[in-house]
């Protein structure tokens, strides 16, 4: 692919595919229907390699004491898996 301003040699560098993957979805229910219920208040919460990060950005809003981390790999390999890890303390 060309670098252009809207492209990249790897397609999850272009702009143009967070944008897609940000549209994609509802964050806020994703959030509720799946982790809300496991993510509990104090949590800090591990991103790695999952696209724009809309849905850890709706994860923190659950509850201000929770915090995010993120990890973005730019290996094309690796950057096909995601990882996520929540940790309460108990």
């Amino acid at each position: 692919m060309s670098r252009g301003t809207a492209t990249a040699d790897y397609i999850m560098e272009d702009p143009r595919e967070a944008l897609r993957l940000e549209l994609k979805v509802d964050p806020h229910a994703w959030v509720q229907k799946y982790l809300a219920h496991r993510v509990c208040p104090g949590a800090e919460v591990l991103s790695v390699g999952c696209g724009p990060g809309v849905i850890l950005g709706a994860v923190t809003n659950l509850d201000s004491s929770i915090r995010m981390r993120s990890r973005w790999s730019f290996n094309p390999i690796a950057s096909t898996w995601c990882t996520a890890a929540c940790c309460c303390n108990t």
